[in-house]
């Protein structure tokens, strides 16, 4: 489960955007996004056969954004404006996980974008006047994760990586080379098993459990 918390320069300060659950650990899944406005009103998003692992958690969060209907909490914005995103894991002592500090000025919106193994810069004009925080979050989100301001398809399953036999011991792994680049860093990052087959691979029922196909 991810819990995604805004802090802005101006109301409403440090609050919950919303809540993001998936059915169950598996390679290809559901997801839904539950969202409480500053008046009690509640709004569920869901997003199907969503393939985990494919990219930065910034990118599930546009996606959902999208795809929410009404606006939960509403704001005018100044020109100048400031916020930080966090999205963290509940399951791990509220651990953020990925981070976007942002600011809107001359037209323009900067977004400092962060996680454990990378940080780096966006700057893109602003989309017209953003209506809502969501707006301005969803806008935000998908320069993060895409760096534009589109929604590309969804990735293909991890499951679609190869997995190799040796042919002298028999044991299945797959190439670090096949895996696409960004569970390519974070399988290295969590130094999944003990030992490795080979180098620049991991072990078959290592990699099928990292990305829940079993």
């Amino acid at each position: 489960m991810l819990i995604i918390t805004i802090d802005t320069s101006m109301p409403p300060g440090n609050t919950v955007l919303g809540v993001i659950g998936c059915a169950q650990i598996a390679p290809v899944t559901d997801y839904r996004l539950i969202q409480t406005g500053l008046k009690g009103r509640t709004v569920e998003t869901e997003l199907q056969g969503y393939s985990r692992w494919t990219e930065p958690a910034v990118g599930l969060l546009a996606r959902m954004l999208s795809r929410v209907e009404g606006d939960v909490i509403e704001h005018p914005f100044s020109e100048q404006f400031c916020c930080k995103l966090h999205i963290g894991r509940c399951l791990e002592n509220g651990r953020v996980i990925e981070q976007i500090d942002g600011r809107i000025g001359g037209g323009m919106l900067y977004l400092d974008v962060s996680d454990s193994l990378s940080r780096r810069a966006v700057k893109a004009p602003v989309r017209g006047a953003y209506r809502s925080l969501n707006a301005l979050v969803e806008h935000a989100t998908r320069l993060a994760a895409w760096d534009a301001d589109h929604e590309p398809p969804i990735p293909e399953s991890l499951t679609t990586v190869p997995i190799r036999q040796d042919p002298g011991d028999g044991y299945a792994y797959v190439l670090e080379a096949d895996i696409p680049p960004h569970p390519r860093a974070h399988i290295a990052d969590r130094k999944v098993g003990g030992t490795q087959p080979k180098p620049g691979a991991y072990f078959a029922h290592e990699w099928l459990a990292f990305i829940g196909a079993y």
